[in-house]
């Protein structure tokens, strides 16, 4: 679909360029709408209202934004699922939390892995299915949680919603903000046996996101649940060829942590697209 500025009478919509035609033709001033349109209308001097290929009549653009936005709100989510895969894996970062605005743009709050700093983010919602979403960008860096919370607010012009699950465990730390959440999380473990199952998750995500490129019939929420439960079966190590067994209590609590994770972010991603 796509928005195309025109120009309406009673009964008909009007080129944007015919509005002089549109007021000889109507005996009245026409009114400038928003019409979304199927991507391969053809836009004619003048059409009816009701023909095949308009969709809806909005008076604002971004009325009509939004009407794509939710009419294609699956395929975004899927999309957003994917863009964070990719980046948490690339950048080596998690997400903490994440905000939509008024016009659909998404801002990420991050904590880097390496020094526990914190990132704000933007990816941006262009109307376009190929073209929202794609990338991070206009990152500020070096921050402590607070002002990652204040940046995350000034970014989406909504207040960040302290009972987002990675942000209440984060705050209810007092003074302790930096330290990161998997840590909390999962304070005495076997470090060894913890990185392997990281390691492990990501390249079964790697695997099945391969194969969903290839059939393009699985989702990015059963890639998840696939990789999930991949790692969740080797008990010994799979990158070494002598097979080191793994520590029992790190795995069950790296599954346990990985499963709320996942669960926690699509809980919070439709919470946000709701607001």
């Amino acid at each position: 679909m796509r928005i195309a500025p025109m120009w309406e009478t009673e009964n008909a919509l009007y080129h944007f360029r015919e509005k002089d035609r549109a007021e000889y033709h109507a005996g009245e001033k026409p009114n400038l709408k928003y019409a979304v349109l199927d991507r391969d209308f053809f836009i004619s001097t003048w059409q009816r209202k009701d023909m095949d290929g308009i969709h809806e009549i909005f008076d604002t653009e971004k009325e009509a934004y939004n009407y794509i936005f939710d009419h294609n709100k699956s395929f975004y989510l899927d999309k957003i699922d994917a863009l964070f895969a990719e980046k948490i894996e690339e950048l080596n970062v998690q997400v903490i939390a994440y905000q939509f605005d008024e016009e659909k743009n998404l801002h990420v709050l991050c904590q880097r892995d390496s020094d526990r700093s914190y990132i704000s983010w933007s990816s941006y919602y262009t109307g376009e299915k190929n073209s929202s979403f794609e990338n991070f960008y206009n990152g500020k860096y070096d921050m402590d949680l607070a002002q990652g919370i204040r940046e995350l607010k000034k970014r989406s012009g909504k207040e960040v919603d302290v009972n987002y699950p990675m942000v209440k465990e984060l705050t209810s730390l007092g003074n302790d903000w930096n330290r990161n959440f998997s840590e909390l999380a999962n304070e005495e473990h076997d470090e060894k046996t913890w990185e392997i199952m990281t390691s492990f998750y990501n390249d079964c995500l790697k695997f099945w996101r391969k194969e969903q490129e290839n059939y393009g019939n699985v989702s990015n929420e059963e890639v998840q649940k696939l990789a999930l439960r991949d790692v969740s079966v080797i008990t010994t190590n799979p990158y070494s060829p002598n097979g080191e067994k793994l520590d029992e209590k790190t795995q069950e609590k790296w599954i346990k942590n990985k499963k709320k994770q996942l669960v926690n972010t699509k809980n919070a991603k439709s919470k946000n697209l709701e607001r």
